[in-house]
């Protein structure tokens, strides 16, 4: 989302800050205690399948979070999820 509305010329205090929330949100609801992105959530119950491909796009989506906010959070998020594909996907 940041690099397309970067593409298109959007830039605006308002919608930076939501990309921002976005990632906090999802750093801290969505990650597992193994290191893994939970897949998601429907009516209060979490699906406990994993897929690798949205383990990596998170690992991409959280550098970019931390780009824009040099919260080292997302550093260890990112190599949390990295040891988790190695681990289950390799």
């Amino acid at each position: 989302m940041d690099e397309a509305m970067q593409t298109i010329g959007i830039q605006n205090e308002e919608d930076n800050g939501m990309i921002t929330d976005i990632a906090y949100n999802i750093a801290n609801y969505a990650i597992h205690q193994d290191g893994s992105l939970m897949n998601e959530e429907v009516n209060g119950l979490i699906d406990p399948t994993r897929v690798w491909w949205g383990q990596a796009e998170a690992i991409v989506g959280f550098y970019n979070a931390f780009e824009r906010t040099k919260d080292k959070k997302f550093l260890t998020i990112i190599h949390n999820l990295w040891n988790y594909i190695k681990n289950f996907f390799c």
